[in-house]
């Protein structure tokens, strides 16, 4: 087995309210967004070895599900 070390600070805290974009229903053009909030719950943090690259995943409300956080640009929406 390799032995890897690297060193990651998350741009978030657990307990940290964050704004999250949730789809809210479609209409005629397209899918129709909101925004609320949530409370980061949990932090999680993959180290790839071949890319060289660190990627953190966050559990919101206590969802049990790891999601990476992007903005809204990122994600292909416009305001």
């Amino acid at each position: 087995m390799q032995m890897a070390a690297f060193s990651a600070k998350s741009p978030y805290e657990i307990g940290d309210k964050i704004q999250v974009i949730t789809t809210a229903g479609k209409n005629q053009e397209g899918a129709l967004y909101m925004t609320t909030y949530a409370t980061i719950t949990d932090i999680a943090c993959t180290h790839y070895l071949r890319a060289n690259r660190v990627l953190f995943t966050y559990e919101l409300d206590g969802s049990g599900e790891y999601i990476p956080l992007i903005t809204a640009a990122e994600a292909g929406l416009t305001v």
